[in-house]
């Protein structure tokens, strides 16, 4: 990731309702691009597309990550949000 980060995603993943108060797939996803926005950096986006693509095999497409997400989530019978937590902790 960058050294510029305020956040550290560890500990958004671990503790994802300190962050946004009802934890589903949308909140997330809002919160992820509002941060990234703000700061102007889409390094954690582009890190968990790169990772569902090379690693996975997840094609990225027009749903963006969060559809990379919800189609691997669905192959290895997962929630969306588990899913999420479990790539997202295999980043950096």
């Amino acid at each position: 990731m960058s050294e510029n980060k305020i956040l550290d995603f560890s500990h958004f993943i671990e503790r994802t309702a300190m962050y946004v108060t009802t934890v589903n797939q949308d909140t997330i996803v809002s919160f992820i691009h509002g941060y990234e926005y703000g700061l102007a950096n889409n390094t954690f986006t582009t890190s968990i597309r790169n990772r569902l693509t090379d690693h996975y095999g997840v094609i990225y497409s027009s749903d963006g990550w969060s559809g990379q997400i919800k189609r691997l989530a669905e192959s290895i019978n997962l929630s969306w949000i588990e899913t999420f937590k479990k790539v997202a902790s295999e980043l950096d």
